[in-house]
């Protein structure tokens, strides 16, 4: 279920598979963009997880379940998550709603890249909903 989406982001870095997240620790790291990234995935999604899954997957702040699949991952300037299929359909739409008409592109890109269950975040309310239920299904 990982193979796809740690191919990919494996492309993007030679940093450490994965980390627990208070070992990598920088004083930039919090602040613009990948702050932004980190306290989205790590404290408004992972948060409201059963467990703690925050964990760094090739220096991307991450969510990964008890069994080991990878629920949500930072990219170099936003994040993707893992949707329910039975819902994937109008996740898309309600990104491409809040983003504006170029995120269907950027859509079909990550989708490639990491699967076609994953979407790219547009801090939407019900991400924190199919997070719980991936999380809760993969665990």
């Amino acid at each position: 279920m990982n193979r796809m989406s740690l191919a990919a982001l494996s492309i993007q870095t030679s940093a450490e598979f994965a980390l627990p997240p208070d070992t990598h620790i920088q004083s930039d790291a919090d602040e613009g963009p990948a702050g932004e990234l980190k306290y989205r995935i790590w404290h408004e999604l992972g948060s409201r997880l059963q467990g703690d899954g925050r964990c760094l997957i090739y220096n991307h702040p991450a969510l990964v379940s008890a069994s080991g699949i990878l629920i949500v991952t930072g990219l170099d300037s936003d994040y993707a998550l893992r949707v329910p299929q039975d819902v994937l359909d109008w996740a898309i739409e309600a990104a491409v709603r809040a983003q504006g008409e170029h995120a269907r592109e950027s859509q079909a890109v990550v989708q490639s890249r990491l699967g076609p269950d994953w979407l790219i975040g547009a801090y939407l309310d019900h991400e924190i909903a199919w997070c719980r239920q991936m999380f809760k299904a993969t665990y």
